[in-house]
């Protein structure tokens, strides 16, 4: 993925510091926030601190630890303003693919939600080279991308991680 360093990363406390800006920046009172089941609690935690409602989507072992997109789709609502992915998922270890990242992009186009993705890990459980969310057509118009050095370094004390986003999403964050 090809980024502007100057305009479309920045740089981070770790990536929940991230977590907690984003949902200070695109939340409101009352707005909505798909969560995956098993995932991240800090995903739930942040969104309710800033008083979203929490939805969370199922993802099921049958199901290769993937959203299930048509469930997801039943709770999306005009209130649904973001959907927290991380691949390759914690705890189940799913893999990050192509085809996920496609399917999860056009769902955020279809749907008008912010898609971010979570990707502490993807130089950790890879055996390919990882994959990036915003290496997708048309993730950079619908999708924040967090990534941090703590898991893939081994160095949790260390707080440092970045957003890479397009210019706008970045912007938006910057100001809060």
């Amino acid at each position: 993925v090809s980024l502007d360093p100057t305009s479309e990363i920045l740089p981070l406390i770790g990536s929940k510091e991230g977590i907690a800006h984003i949902s200070l920046t695109f939340l409101d009172p009352g707005d909505e926030v798909l969560v995956p089941e098993l995932g991240y609690p800090a995903y739930r935690a942040v969104s309710q601190m800033v008083g979203a409602v929490v939805k969370e989507y199922p993802l099921q072992e049958h199901n290769r630890w993937q959203p299930d997109w048509e469930a997801m789709a039943a709770l999306v609502t005009p209130r649904t303003k973001i959907i927290w992915l991380n691949y390759p998922h914690m705890p189940t270890g799913a893999p990050a693919t192509p085809e996920l990242f496609e399917k999860a992009v056009a769902f955020a186009q279809e749907h008008k939600v912010l898609l971010c993705h979570d990707n502490p890990y993807s130089l950790v459980l890879n055996k390919k080279p990882p994959v990036s969310l915003l290496s997708i057509d048309g993730a950079k118009e619908v999708a924040i991308e967090l990534n941090s050095m703590s898991k893939s370094h081994n160095m949790a004390g260390w707080r440092l991680g970045w957003l890479s986003a397009a210019k706008p999403y970045v912007d938006a964050v910057l100001k809060i």
